[in-house]
């Protein structure tokens, strides 16, 4: 019988959280909805640093614009510009302060996203250790159940041995 798992098809950061948690009662179901999940945070972060990428291109460009606007305006102007003077008139310019505070919003989701790919590796290894840990109390138990019922065996066996020895006895004296 094949159990079909929903997931909503674009989860959230929040959605993806929430299954940090491990039911130490189900584990089986965990370990293997772990991938699943794994691949999901993975794809976020992988989509968070693209993101991240391409505000630092668009940054990139847009002081490569603005300088060699300044520039050109000064050449006009007759104005002479100190490397420093170029750079403090691009980055006090609302759309470069803009621009810098977009770079900075997705370096922080991106980084995020990658906190959150640690803790789903981290929770990979302690559903191994909790797996691991799980199988051994098993078959602790069941060498322990196996004793019990040897135990209780052994004592039958006596108990009837007993029983036989007294009967005898009792028809010998």
């Amino acid at each position: 019988m094949t159990v079909e798992r929903r997931r909503s098809p674009t989860p959230t950061r929040a959605d993806l959280e929430s299954h940090l948690v491990i039911d130490e009662d189900n584990i089986d179901e965990s370990l293997v909805d772990q991938p699943g999940y794994f691949d999901q945070v993975a794809k976020a972060h992988a989509a968070s640093n693209a993101n991240y990428e391409e505000r630092k291109l668009e940054l990139k460009e847009l002081l490569a614009e603005l300088d060699g606007d300044i520039r050109r305006r000064a050449i006009e102007a007759e104005e002479k510009l100190t490397e420093k003077q170029l750079e403090n008139r691009i980055t006090g310019l609302p759309r470069v302060k803009d621009k810098s505070r977009e770079v900075l919003a997705a370096k922080r989701v991106a980084d995020d996203w990658a906190t959150l790919k640690e803790s789903f590796q981290q929770r990979s290894y302690m559903l191994r250790e909790l797996n691991t840990s799980q199988i051994a109390r098993l078959h602790n138990l069941g060498v322990e159940r196996g004793a019990t019922d040897a135990r209780t065996r052994i004592g039958d066996r006596n108990r009837v041995a007993a029983e036989r020895l007294r009967s005898e006895r009792g028809r010998g004296d």
